[in-house]
């Protein structure tokens, strides 16, 4: 699959690119938010965060594929720069003066510390990202093609989830989880999320050569 041009002939960004950076970017936003909830499926627990999972990695190796490096890293700084905003308006609105009819202690207990995992987001997933698709690039200059895609969206995402996810939990929770739970909560957010990419890769596959695919037909 080899990397075509991000513009139509007109020299405009295409609408499905721009769709695709808004999804994603909305996605990484929600689970930030979703963060703040641990949920236990059955022996494991792991934030609700992990719920969006499928689609910021399908789509982050979908940029790599299709539109390459330089808009792979466009999108992730992107990504970053509204969780800024994201927190910083968070922060603000919960030291901004409240009505005295308005009880906003459910705000606070809900989002208010929403910073903290925004920011431990932030961190991680800048550092996982660029992990990620520095290792996805240099397979890709080893094995052009589709042939090496599989392997080098695996290979990447164990990379990139390893960075990512540690760096979150550690920022995250120390001081408010057991370490040992810590290292629990790590060791099966890779297992799992590895685990799905793998399943779910012929997905991968499939939509990025659609995506592919519809970028060369309306060059």
């Amino acid at each position: 699959m080899n990397k075509q041009t991000h513009v139509n002939k007109d020299n405009h960004i295409s609408m499905l690119l721009l769709l695709l950076v808004v999804v994603f970017v909305g996605f990484h936003m929600i689970s930030n938010i979703l963060a703040n909830r641990l949920v236990q499926l059955g022996p494991w627990s792991i934030d609700a965060g992990t719920l969006t999972f499928p689609i910021t990695y399908i789509l982050s190796d979908v940029f790599s594929e299709v539109y390459g490096y330089k808009w792979s890293r466009r999108v992730s700084w992107l990504s970053a720069g509204m969780n800024v905003a994201l927190s910083l308006l968070i922060m603000l609105a919960c030291v901004l003066p409240a009505p005295d009819w308005y009880d906003s202690s459910h705000f606070l207990l809900a989002i208010g510390s929403s910073y903290r995992i925004v920011l431990a987001s932030l961190i991680s997933y800048v550092c996982g990202d660029y992990v990620n698709d520095k290792v996805f690039r240099r397979f890709k200059n080893k094995h052009k093609g589709i042939e090496g895609f599989s392997m080098r969206a695996i290979i990447s995402s164990l990379f990139g989830e390893t960075v990512d996810t540690s760096l979150f939990v550690i920022i995250a929770f120390t001081g408010t989880m057991l370490i040992d739970e810590m290292l629990y909560m790590i060791l099966i957010s890779i297992v799992l999320k590895t685990g799905y990419e793998v399943i779910i890769l012929p997905v991968t596959y499939r939509i990025a050569c659609w995506v592919q695919n519809h970028e060369t037909s309306t060059r």
